[in-house]
């Protein structure tokens, strides 16, 4: 249980990988994690729970599945709610602070390179740097 703590860290940059294997073999890696510690699991489940969450809604159909899976296998049948209703405010700042990076990342797969700016303005709004 003492390598959850750096793992939560790694854990939450692995799943804003560029390579969706990586972030396959993430939420695959935090399901066995979650299994083999248990209930040691609870200390760091709010700094854990909000990277896991969002994982569900990758663009990548596969690593999306991954997620749900894995969150299903973690905290079986009610569980899985409850966690998310204790953690909600975790699982909603994860959403703020990855909204920069959700932005730029739509902004690559959807906008071609005239449209790049205004992301990068929306980008300066939620950082609160008004032009």
């Amino acid at each position: 249980a003492l390598f959850l703590q750096p793992w939560g860290y790694q854990f939450k940059r692995l799943l804003l990988d560029p390579a969706k294997s990586v972030r396959v073999e993430a939420v695959t890696i935090m399901a066995a994690v979650g299994a083999a510690v248990g209930k040691a699991l609870l200390p760091h489940l709010k700094g854990l729970l909000g990277p896991w969450y969002l994982a569900c809604f990758d663009p990548y159909p596969g690593a999306a599945a991954a997620a749900a899976q894995s969150l299903a296998e973690v905290f079986l049948g009610k569980k899985q709610a409850d966690v998310l209703v204790f953690c909600r405010y975790a699982v909603i700042l994860a959403t703020c602070t990855c909204m920069p990076w959700l932005c730029l990342h739509a902004a690559s797969l959807v906008l071609d390179d005239t449209e790049y700016p205004v992301c990068t303005a929306h980008l300066h709004v939620i950082n609160g740097k008004a032009n």
